[in-house]
Formats: structure tokens, sequence, C-alpha cells
């Protein structure tokens, strides 16, 4: 579901070192296959260029579970993603968990 120009950070990533779907994956692998994320749309915007922004409420859930519940959760609240259409289907070209950039996008794109 993401792009193959994908930009996916969790700080302020001045170098673009999580640029592109191969650097994501190798930087996220361990958490994808160790982790349960959970994502709440808090709201979207479709932008004149046919994508859409959207605001996001990111839980990281970490094992192990015991009586329902997880060992930690860490949430990063607003996140903001942006997505486009490609191939027929909605893929990720951007994200930020990182509080103060996620703020400073959703102004950019009308969502404060």
């Amino acid at each position: 579901m993401m792009t193959e120009d994908v930009w996916f950070t969790q700080t302020l990533d001045y170098y673009e070192r999580m640029k592109g779907k191969k650097a994501v994956k190798t930087t996220f692998e361990y958490d994808v296959k160790n982790t349960d994320l959970k994502w709440d749309v808090q709201r979207d915007r479709m932008m004149p260029d046919g994508t859409a922004s959207v605001v996001l409420r990111q839980v990281g859930l970490i094992p192990p579970k015991t009586d329902g519940k997880y060992k930690r959760e860490d949430v990063s609240e607003p996140s903001f993603s942006r997505w486009r259409l490609e191939g027929g289907k909605w893929k990720l070209f951007f994200f930020t968990s990182n509080r103060g950039w996620a703020l400073d996008e959703m102004k950019k794109d009308g969502l404060n």
C-alpha cells in the first residue's frame, strides 16, 4: 500500500533516509513483524491535485499481550499522511508521526 517513492518517517528526516519503498521496508521490517499497529483516521481532505491528506492517530501496540492488554502502547497524535491513486488503488506516498511536522503539514493542507 506504499508507492515506490514513499517518504515514511517518524521524526524529521532531513536527509530523507527513509525515502523509497525499499528503505522503508528495510527500516521497519522488524517492527512490522513484531508489533501491531493501529491507525485511527481523525479526518481527511481531498486535495485539488487528486491526492488525499489524512490525519491519523497512530498507536504502536507492543507485545506480549496479557489479559487482553499489550505490554505497551506508543501513541503518536497527530500523525499525518498523504495518499494517491495508483493502478486503481490508494497508496501511501508520505507519512510522519512527528507531531510538529504533522501539525505543519495539516496547516498547509487546511486540516488544522
